[in-house]
């Protein structure tokens, strides 16, 4: 049997395939933003309330998880390390879809015109969102 024979019609066969791939991608895109909407203002919310010295505020906008794991004398102290109190504005990466958990890529422009890569984690609460970890390991370096 020949290759021609499995496919009777290539051009039908190359337009199922492109409309497969095309389905998929836009499947997975309507899936990144619809499952993270809201991200982008729990996150500016947060770092807002940095922004304004409103620490005990911003701690008691985390994850029970994340207070849990970190008290706040130490979240103060990781804040300080970090210079998140010096944010001026936010630009999110794309989001890393993970059932219930999200991770969002995100650069911070910091008033003394220096930018930090930092990673936030995102636990679905109810309809909203709540940090459960901040990676700030590539600020610190």
């Amino acid at each position: 049997m020949e290759f021609s024979q499995l496919l009777p019609n290539p051009t039908l066969t190359l337009v199922v395939v492109i409309g497969t791939v095309v389905g998929l991608w836009g499947f997975q895109a309507v899936r990144i933003v619809l499952g993270s909407r809201g991200l982008t203002q729990a996150l500016g919310e947060f770092v807002a309330l940095i922004g304004q010295g409103r620490l005990e505020a911003a701690y008691a906008s985390l994850s029970p998880a994340y207070q849990g794991r970190v008290p706040f004398k130490e979240f103060k102290r990781v804040l300080q390390r970090s210079g998140l109190r010096q944010y001026l504005r936010s630009r999110p990466g794309k989001p890393d879809l993970q059932g219930d958990r999200v991770i969002l890529p995100v650069t911070l422009s910091l008033r003394n015109g220096q930018s930090q890569e930092i990673a936030v984690t995102f636990l679905r609460d109810g309809k909203g969102w709540k940090i459960d970890d901040l990676d700030l390991a590539a600020s610190e370096t």
